[in-house]
């Protein structure tokens, strides 16, 4: 089986667990739609990581897979930290987070473009980072 082939299946693997966890941890009632997206953005963090990352630990079929879980837990972590965690208590706590909601629609319209680009232009250079390090191998 080729090195690449493996080293995905790792990324693929370590990104599953860290999106489900994510996931799991951050469920709430209303319905998500962005898992497939989110798994996307991780299993490109993950895979960049883990052949940028000097290679350490055990193998499985010849590739070290620690970098794999270190750069899927590193980036999971960053982005547990980023996203708020507990809901609003008391009735002023409320009122400001409705008001919050209320900015937010207001400048969703604006900035979702952006962040699509965003999306777009960090996950090319996810990419572009994999490919590098396997042509400069």
């Amino acid at each position: 089986m080729p090195v690449a082939l493996i080293e995905l299946l790792l990324a693929a693997g370590m990104s599953l667990l860290v999106s489900l966890a994510y996931a799991w941890a951050s469920r709430s009632q209303r319905q998500r739609t962005g898992f497939p997206w989110f798994f996307l953005m991780v299993l490109a963090a993950t895979w960049a990581g883990g052949v940028w990352l000097t290679a350490f630990g055990p193998t499985w079929h010849g590739v070290h897979w620690l970098p794999f879980v270190a750069a899927g837990v590193v980036f999971g972590l960053l982005l547990v930290a980023v996203v708020p965690q507990r809901p609003p208590h008391g009735r002023h706590e409320t009122i400001e987070k409705l008001e919050e909601i209320a900015r937010v629609k207001q400048m969703e319209a604006m900035t979702y473009v952006t962040l699509g680009a965003v999306f777009w232009i960090v996950l090319a250079l996810l990419l572009l980072a994999v490919t590098a390090r396997y042509l400069l191998r």
